[in-house]
């Protein structure tokens, strides 16, 4: 499997479930749940902390 962005989901805190990964920008994130990766997989314009906070790792990995 490829790395996962984040070790801890961006709305719950827990760490992050294998069930509930998806992609964004070329990256494999994830939550703690499928629905909180199911309404962020279908809904990302609608989540800015959580783009947010995904866009702030990416940009730590990047530096």
């Amino acid at each position: 499997m490829d790395k996962i962005l984040n070790k801890y989901c961006p709305r719950t805190g827990k760490r992050v479930t294998s069930d509930s990964l998806t992609y964004y920008r070329g990256y494999i994130v994830g939550f703690f749940n499928p629905s909180c990766r199911d309404d962020f997989a279908n809904n990302k314009e609608n989540c800015p902390k959580d783009t947010n906070y995904f866009d702030v790792l990416i940009k730590e990995t990047q530096s």
